[in-house]
């Protein structure tokens, strides 16, 4: 191009850099050269960075307790709606382990179904506002969140575990004649 002056130049310290260092870089400012310290603007940035962060995952703990709340109280209510078919089955001999399994059996048939659709569509959005918002303008290309699928999956398999003590421990606590009373 015929051009011999740089229009910028990009000099990028470690943490540990002294101010005698920088304070060297700048001696060698003049008319045809102007240095800018970024330092500053960048600890915004990270502070910015870090409480979107911090938000972000606040929204997604309060999710999370709320799902985990939601599960407990649809599997409760539940075995609260066919308490007398409980009740008659252990009249006829269903024992505790039996009922617990019965129950547990509902919950884990709640929480794959849920996560079937529920991962299904979520992978599915993430992709399409990936794709959408970073890898158009960033470049970046969108890698499978292993981490983030594995905890959603345990997280999920916990809740059902336990959605199903409250339930078992209250129906094992109450007499068969009263289970079945008003049947």
């Amino acid at each position: 191009m015929g051009n011999t002056k740089y229009g910028l130049i990009g000099i990028q310290l470690d943490s540990n850099a002294t101010e005698e260092t920088i304070a060297e870089i700048r001696s060698l400012e003049n008319d045809d050269i102007i240095i800018t310290d970024q330092r500053e603007s960048n600890k915004q940035n990270n502070a910015t960075y870090l409480a979107v962060r911090i938000v972000c995952y606040g929204f997604l703990a309060t999710v999370g307790i709320i799902s985990l709340f939601n599960i407990v109280n649809n599997i409760s209510m539940s075995v609260s709606a066919r308490i007398k078919q409980y009740g008659a089955m252990r009249a006829v001999g269903m024992d505790n382990r039996q009922l617990k399994r019965m129950i547990s059996a509902e919950a884990y048939t709640y929480a794959i179904s849920g996560l079937i659709v529920g991962c299904g569509i979520g992978l599915s959005l993430n992709r399409f506002l990936y794709n959408r918002l970073i890898t158009h303008y960033f470049g970046i290309e969108r890698s499978f969140p292993n981490l983030w699928f594995g905890s959603i999956v345990a997280f999920i398999f916990i809740s059902a575990i336990v959605s199903v003590y409250a339930p078992s421990k209250r129906i094992r606590n109450m007499a068969i004649t009263e289970t079945i009373s008003e049947w």
